[in-house]
């Protein structure tokens, strides 16, 4: 019979493998790798009330690095020296330099909240009804009104207007008063409003 000593067993026997796992104290948070966040337009609309109120909110939630984008960054500094941040949140107003956005979009791809091409789009009001119809998105009855010549502009494009007492008449359609004419230029806002004789 043969006989085995305890000492045989000492190497066969391995030690376990322990993982070790980070320790956090109550008072200290995991370093994290922030969101970055960037806000791209013009400063009297990204430091308005309801921004800073959106923005406060995403802070509160330290998931996120907001980085705002001032005017000098916008119009004094090239796109790559603009910070780069994991998404961008941009949007066109008065003397917002677009093209300049998209170009830091298509270079550095971040995620897009809004659609910066389609903001030529809605820049160009009969632009925006012609896509809107083509969705089959109901619209308010309307004409266009080409008042100035054009480069490309041939004469079937002017369309005549005349006004009446309680109406006008645009291209053969008949529009009753009150009646609001707007710019093609959604930056326009130049409104004229056409009111009944007997107001």
């Amino acid at each position: 019979m043969t006989r085995y000593h305890r000492s045989m067993f000492k190497k066969s026997i391995s030690t376990p493998i322990v993982k070790s796992h980070p320790v956090f104290r109550l008072n200290e948070s995991p370093v994290v790798n922030k969101f970055k966040i960037g806000i791209c337009a013009m400063e009297n609309k990204s430091r308005s009330g309801p921004m800073k109120e959106i923005l406060t909110r995403l802070d509160a939630q330290n998931f996120f690095e907001i980085i705002v984008f001032t005017n000098n960054m916008l119009f004094e500094e090239s796109i790559d020296e603009w910070p780069r941040v994991d998404c961008l949140i941009a949007f066109y107003s008065t003397g917002f330099p677009l093209d300049k956005a998209i170009a830091f979009s298509k270079k550095y791809k971040p995620f897009l909240i809004n659609d910066l091409e389609m903001q030529r789009v809605i820049r160009d009001r009969e632009k925006v009804y012609s896509l809107l119809k083509s969705e089959n998105v109901p619209v308010p009855r309307y004409q266009v009104l080409k008042r100035k010549e054009g480069l490309n502009q041939t004469l079937e494009d002017f369309q005549m207007l005349e006004e009446h007492e309680d109406h006008l008449s645009i291209n053969d359609s008949v529009f009753t008063k009150p009646f609001v004419e707007k710019p093609l230029n959604a930056d326009d806002h130049n409104i004229y409003i056409y009111y009944p004789q007997l107001l």
